[in-house]
């Protein structure tokens, strides 16, 4: 645990080592080059540059003025602190570990996920905690246990404590044990039949191991899948509904699990969704995709669409605003056009916290969908409450075209209302040309499905944008996305 632990703060180190040249010079010459460097470390929230004593430049917010020698004295190059400061970390009550290097010139602040450290918790000790054992990471006086939560001390309790201290970084793994293990009750008494029952039961266990592999929750499957990397990205073209002309693309995610195979969303986004683990698998996605484009940036059509599905889970705190942010700092300005699609299947109830996401969301150029449109329960109250930029048709209407005649005056009434609310329209699930032409007689802006392409894998993208100009046109005088 602590070899992993020390892994992701070399990784934070290096960041801060390459932001040390930045160190004096002017935010605006530093911004850009700071939220690139944040974008290639997966451990990384945000990086800050000190000088004498005052935060004066951010990869998340850029140019500020905040003393951090009350936060974040020198000599001391690792802090853990329950409310994140001010602009320079986004003033919410969630744990942060702050990494502190320090120069003569000044020094460099990084912001660390603490997800990425109490999830080592949680998965080490997951096997132990129901006889009741626990982990802890303690730095300084205050502590992180495996639900990630800030404590400023360490629990009570009837059992026995042991520290093992790393060798490269101020910290120590703390693990308790109660007094007596249940081993050790089952054992005290007859002795030889407890033996007996302890060999029947480490044989049976051998043989269920060795038929199924290791039994794990899915919450605890899908957390040790994503420390592999077994969340991947899939691409699916979005084109222009006047000349079927690639527009964009909807970045959706599959788990290629090691044994077995490709498994669909619709089998594990929800429960992803539900305990709260879509959050870093998403956070996961917008990285890959943006080394992936950035790489082959010449060969996309201008102001490119890229879209990213989220859930309410997701709009409770400003860590997705500062995915979005790190996002497009990969790309040029302008070059890019990024759009959060937001399900309506489930309620996202408006607080302060949603309100000022949005707006800041907002603010830096980040796009709204709707998605699912008028199969939920809370169509209207969206309009009303959050600024929307696009209405996604659901897949079903489009089905429905040309067989249907009541989903065909849901459709035009769907259309009819996004024009006079002045929104554009996407329309996905296409897979025939009659819908293609039904679509585009109604002036849909963008068109998704099949019909122009499958979803693919990023190698496979990146090979169709080298020939994508070269595809014959479609029945419909269209040139399709594959």
């Amino acid at each position: 645990m602590i070899s992993q632990v020390d892994d992701i703060l070399d990784n934070v180190k290096d960041s801060a080592g390459e932001a040390q040249s930045l160190v004096g010079k002017a935010c605006a010459g530093a911004e850009v080059p700071l939220r690139m460097l944040a974008a290639h470390s997966p451990y990384v929230r945000t990086l800050a540059l000190v000088f004498k004593e005052r935060a004066y430049c951010s990869s998340v917010f850029g140019e500020m003025d905040i003393p951090v020698n009350q936060l974040h004295e020198p000599g001391r190059s690792l802090l853990l602190v329950e409310r994140e400061h001010n602009e320079l970390n986004s003033d919410v009550l969630t744990p942060l570990l702050s990494f502190r290097q320090d120069s003569e010139d000044g020094a460099v602040l990084v912001g660390v996920y603490p997800s990425e450290l109490s999830e080592k918790l949680l998965i080490e000790q997951s096997s132990s905690r129901k006889l009741g054992s626990r982990q802890l990471l303690q730095i300084g006086n205050t502590w992180l246990d495996e639900s990630g939560q800030f404590l400023e001390q360490r629990p009570d309790g009837d059992l026995n404590w042991q520290s093992y201290g790393s060798s490269k970084y101020l910290y120590r793994i703390w693990q308790g044990r109660p007094e007596q293990a249940p081993l050790a009750l089952l054992l005290s008494g007859e002795e030889g039949m407890m033996m007996v029952l302890v060999i029947l039961a480490l044989g049976m266990g051998g043989m269920v191991y060795v038929t199924w592999g290791r039994m794990l929750t899915p919450e605890m499957e899908m957390r040790r899948a994503l420390l592999r990397g077994e969340f991947v990205p899939f691409i699916q073209p979005i084109v222009s509904g006047h000349d079927g002309s690639l527009v964009g693309a909807e970045v959706l995610v599959r788990w290629n699990h090691y044994r077995s195979g490709m498994i669909r969303p619709d089998l594990f986004v929800p429960l992803a969704e539900e305990c709260g683990v879509i959050v870093p698998i998403t956070r996961e996605l917008m990285l890959e995709v943006a080394r992936e484009l950035s790489a082959h940036l010449d060969q996309l059509p201008p102001e490119f669409h890229i879209s990213f599905n989220i859930c309410p889970i997701q709009c409770h705190d400003f860590s997705l605003l500062e995915d979005c942010q790190t996002f497009l700092s990969a790309f040029p300005p302008g070059r890019i056009c990024l759009t959060l699609e937001l399900t309506e299947r489930v309620l996202l109830e408006p607080t302060e916290i949603t309100t000022l996401l949005f707006e800041r969301l907002d603010q830096i150029g980040v796009k709204i969908a709707l998605d699912d449109f008028g199969t939920g329960h809370s169509s209207l109250s969206y309009l009303q409450q959050f600024r929307v930029d696009y209405l996604k048709i659901d897949r079903c209407f489009v089905a429905m075209i040309g067989s249907d005649a009541l989903s065909r005056h849901i459709l035009d009434g769907t259309l009819d209302l996004a024009q006079r609310l002045g929104l554009k329209t996407v329309a996905e699930g296409i897979e025939n040309q009659e819908q293609a032409d039904f679509l585009r007689e109604r002036q849909v802006a963008y068109l998704q499905g099949f019909w122009f392409a499958q979803p693919m894998t990023m190698k496979e993208f990146n090979a169709y944008l080298r020939t994508a100009p070269e595809l014959p046109l479609n029945e419909g005088g269209w040139r399709p996305a594959m």
